[in-house]
């Protein structure tokens, strides 16, 4: 990717990468922030409102430290950066922590945010806030989502009552099941150092997604919607790691 710039359009291309990846991970957290803030007002009983008020501050704080990573990481101030990421994980699980029983399949995809924080992170990196190892993690829980969307797709193209819904379920089936290959096929080219082939792999999964919505059309559920976005910024937040690593 780099080589078609050139040296005076390159550090626009990496801010511009970074700005990406910030703001596709902010949105994921902002939404699940929203889905808490949703959820309060509509519960019944104090106990429950209690509950999602954790959630409500902890993705509150959260947001505000993702804010501030993404802002060290451009800055390549690793300290801070490692600081701020090491405290994701403790929000997403002391929210379902809190709620127990009462936690549902949205607060559950919480999880997203959690495992980009927590997989850059592991052993075996020397230091892991490298370009590769985001790209890594954003490429794992792209992958991790597009699979549980794939099975979310042929439970509802079993589940609905009409050949035609069916056949638009179908559509999706297909596409999650050949953008889960690309993916695969990305991480492989990732570990092997082809920056080509990794490109190009990541430039062709979005079409999966918008092929999905533009075949369900009236028929997307608020749910299927939500699943779409959100792996709209996974895909986004891979390109834009992938964009930063020095070729």
């Amino acid at each position: 990717m780099t080589s078609l710039f050139t040296s005076y359009f390159l550090p626009l291309v990496l801010a511009a990468n970074i700005f990406n990846f910030q703001t596709s991970l902010c949105d994921i957290s902002v939404d699940e922030a929203l889905i808490a803030v949703a959820a309060k007002a509509a519960a019944k009983d104090k106990e429950t409102q209690d509950l999602y008020a954790i959630c409500d501050v902890g993705y509150g704080l959260m947001i505000t430290i993702l804010q501030d990573a993404a802002q060290s990481l451009a800055n390549k101030n690793y300290i801070v950066l490692e600081n701020d990421l090491s405290k994701c994980s403790r929000f997403v699980s002391d929210c379902q922590n809190a709620l127990g029983s009462k936690t549902t399949p949205e607060i559950t995809d919480e999880a997203l945010i959690a495992g980009i924080c927590r997989q850059v992170q592991n052993p075996p990196f020397s230091h892991p806030y490298v370009a590769e190892e985001v790209t890594r993690a954003a490429i794992a829980q792209s992958l991790q989502n597009a699979n549980n969307n794939h099975a979310f797709l042929v439970a509802a193209k079993a589940a609905a009552k009409d050949k035609e819904t069916q056949d638009l379920y179908a559509i999706c089936d297909v596409g999650y099941g050949l953008m889960i290959t690309i993916l695969q096929d990305a991480a492989q080219s990732l570990a092997n150092k082809n920056y080509i082939v990794l490109e190009n792999d990541l430039s062709k999964c979005p079409i999966f997604v918008s092929d999905c919505q533009n075949a369900l059309g009236s028929k997307m559920t608020p749910e299927m919607l939500d699943r779409s976005r959100k792996q709209f910024d996974l895909l986004i937040m891979s390109e834009a790691a992938e964009g930063l690593i020095k070729k």
